[in-house]
């Protein structure tokens, strides 16, 4: 601990023994406890578990609030999306190497036309 002059002036006689009101102090020292490496090794494997659980509840709470916006936002939708999502596994189980612009062609074909025109 630093002492300031005003602490220094209050508690340090002219030979430098540490007092208080004219008495002098026991020095005492205090050993840090000294941690086993054992025991920091299992604090940090506690704090990684705890890191990794925090981010997997917060990816979680990110798929959740973005599926419920999809949701909301294309709910008049929900029949014709269906109807798509459906038409998109058949599409690929016949040909597994379509690319993905021939393959919204092909589903927007089967559409009715208020959505095709969007």
């Amino acid at each position: 601990i630093t002492l300031t002059k005003d602490i220094q002036n209050t508690y340090v006689d002219e030979d430098g023994n540490m007092i208080f009101q004219d008495e002098f102090l026991e020095e005492t020292t205090q050993e840090q406890a000294t941690t086993t490496k054992c025991s920091e090794d299992s604090i940090v494997k506690m704090l990684e578990k705890l890191v990794e659980c925090q981010q997997n509840k917060d990816k979680k709470g990110i798929k959740k609030v973005a599926e419920r916006v999809v949701l909301e936002k294309f709910e008049e939708f929900k029949e014709n999306s269906e109807y798509a999502v459906k038409k998109e596994k058949l599409l690929l189980e016949i040909r597994k190497t379509t690319d993905k612009g021939t393959l919204i062609y092909i589903i927007a074909a089967g559409l009715p036309d208020f959505i095709t025109d969007l």
